[in-house]
């Protein structure tokens, strides 16, 4: 089993560490070695063998993924036409980013509480359109499908998320973009996630509106939520096009601590996620409203949490 170094530096994020939603992050387009390895340790980059072998390190290391700072792994070197057939035999629940022109492929090892939390996010969105006059009919989920960067010079990445919302105005598949991405992650996780928001939202001609990012810390059970989304640079050159004058950013944040029953929050309740009108991509009626998680919802997502432990 080869592992190499990648000189980095290992990055750890403090508990609740969040990105200001004023600040201004340079759009990123994953075309470098250092973007596509940020964040994973150098024991945890392989050179690439086989499809087989990718299976054996990864089924070597789900035992122990809970352990884990970073879940990821990166295989160096592998060729594309071998990505088909990992499709072929990945294992449900992991979520792969590739890089053609690097070579790169990078794997995202599932955790029960990262997959139960994603899951009951999305589920409370979906509840929620229900509770609106089945709107909820009006909209799917986005399964494992892969998506390839369409919107800059680097249109050879692709990515899957852990879960989203695609409304049926669009066509299903890699071709149809949800319209809200779910990202979880657990531990020292939160600069990789924030790095997937900005390529969600930045690889699609904005037809992503919102990342839903879940930073999960285990050992003091509580979780991070942040809402990325295309906002204005405050104080854009002269001259500057429309759409280089928008940038990801974190617009919205808040903690919930899930420690004690019932959970305690630090930030707005409701907590604002989407737009009616950008997560189903129509006007909204007399009777619906924009989404948010409100307490009922944040006790919800604490309670399953806790059960997932």
């Amino acid at each position: 089993m080869s592992v190499i170094g990648t000189g980095m530096n290992n990055v750890s994020e403090a508990a609740g560490a969040a990105s200001n939603a004023q600040s201004v992050s340079p759009p990123v387009y994953e075309c470098d070695r250092e973007n596509a390895l940020k964040g994973i340790p150098t024991e945890q980059i392989y050179v690439f063998k086989t499809i087989e072998n990718i299976q054996e390190i990864i089924g070597k290391t789900a035992g122990w993924v809970g352990d884990l700072l970073y879940p990821y792994l990166a295989f160096l070197d592998t060729p594309p036409e071998q990505l088909w057939n990992f499709d072929a035999v990945q294992t449900p629940g992991i979520c792969k980013q590739y890089f053609e022109s690097l070579r790169i492929l990078v794997i995202k090892l599932p955790s029960k509480p990262q997959e139960m939390v994603t899951g009951h996010l999305c589920h409370r969105l979906r509840r929620a359109a229900i509770l609106m006059g089945n709107v909820d009919e009006e909209l799917s989920g986005t399964g494992s499908t892969t998506y390839r960067a369409t919107n800059t010079i680097c249109r050879n990445s692709c990515k899957e998320a852990d879960g989203g919302i695609i409304p049926h105005q669009r066509r299903p598949g890699p071709q149809g973009w949800p319209t809200i991405i779910f990202e979880s992650g657990v531990s020292e996780s939160l600069e990789r996630l924030q790095q997937g928001a900005r390529w969600w939202l930045t690889q699609n001609n904005h037809e992503v509106r919102a990342v839903l990012l879940a930073h999960i810390l285990c050992a003091e059970q509580v979780i991070d939520l942040q809402v990325w989304r295309m906002l204005p640079i405050q104080h854009p050159r002269s001259g500057t096009p429309p759409d280089a004058q928008l940038t990801p950013q974190c617009d919205n944040q808040l903690r919930i601590d899930c420690s004690a029953v019932p959970a305690s929050t630090i930030g707005t309740v409701p907590f604002f996620v989407i737009r009616f009108e950008d997560l189903v991509l129509r006007p909204r009626s007399e009777n619906e409203r924009h989404f948010f998680l409100n307490m009922l919802d944040i006790q919800s997502i604490a309670s399953v949490f806790r059960a997932s432990l």
